[in-house]
């Protein structure tokens, strides 16, 4: 059986999203409707790929259910979630 390795399934999933390499903060507000379902969708899959959905042991996994709860924000004010 293989192992995911944490910081390669983060590197993929940072590039997944097409973000701009220069800011690390990512404006999900300013995101089009397909974009922020897609990356919400991935953050998801990350953490509980890690198995870190309910209990969060590291640092990236707190900033992704940061940005998770961020896109979930932006998703109920469009009215997609």
């Amino acid at each position: 059986m293989s192992t995911i390795d944490p910081e390669e399934s983060m590197r993929q999933l940072i590039e997944s999203l097409d973000l701009p390499t220069d800011d690390p903060q990512l404006n999900v507000s300013s995101l089009p409707d397909n974009e922020l379902n897609a990356g919400f969708i991935l953050v998801e899959q990350e953490l509980l790929n890690r198995k870190e959905m309910l209990h969060p042991r590291t640092q990236e996994a707190r900033d992704l259910h940061s940005l998770r709860a961020a896109y979930m924000i932006q998703m109920k004010r469009r009215g997609l979630k």
